[in-house]
């Protein structure tokens, strides 16, 4: 089983492609993605935070449900939360960042059909986050310059 990518590994910062292929090896690393998560006590984890270069990620929502989301794009958002935001390719980091508090998500599953899901407040706040790290964006480059320079201090990266 791999391990999770570790900021600031250069994965992390690519702009994942498309999934085009549903097949049985997709759905193999879905599966080894889902036993990375479970290991980390993580609730989400983007393909390129398990080594892999694909537009897709994996969540658990409050009631212990996993979720998989292929190619996914928010197409609505709205209100405004912050939670102590963490990751796990930045261990024993907690931020604020500022995301939609609601948010519709639409997305394809491990067999490419299409589905249509809205998120609200923790459930919103991971697949924004999970998202971006299909877009190379990592969530320290949305917080506060000072929140940043202390979770930089606690990876011992500063």
């Amino acid at each position: 089983m791999s391990k999770v990518v570790k900021y600031p590994d250069e994965l992390l910062k690519m702009k994942c492609t498309p999934v085009e292929s549903f097949g049985e090896k997709l759905h193999t690393i879905l599966d080894e993605m889902y036993q990375i998560m479970k290991a980390e006590n993580g609730i989400g984890l983007a393909a390129n935070q398990a080594g892999y270069a694909f537009r897709g990620f994996i969540m658990t929502d409050r009631k212990g449900k996993l979720w998989e989301f292929l190619n996914p794009k928010i197409t609505e958002r709205e209100g405004c939360t912050q939670i102590n935001e963490g990751c796990l390719s930045a261990p024993g980091v907690f931020v604020q960042v500022p995301r939609a508090q609601t948010i519709t998500v639409t997305a394809q599953d491990r067999n490419g059909e299409k589905f249509t899901v809205v998120c609200e407040d923790l459930e919103a706040v991971c697949v924004q986050h999970e998202t971006d790290h299909l877009d190379g964006i990592f969530f320290l480059e949305k917080t506060s310059r000072n929140q940043r320079r202390h979770a930089l201090k606690v990876l011992g990266l500063k």
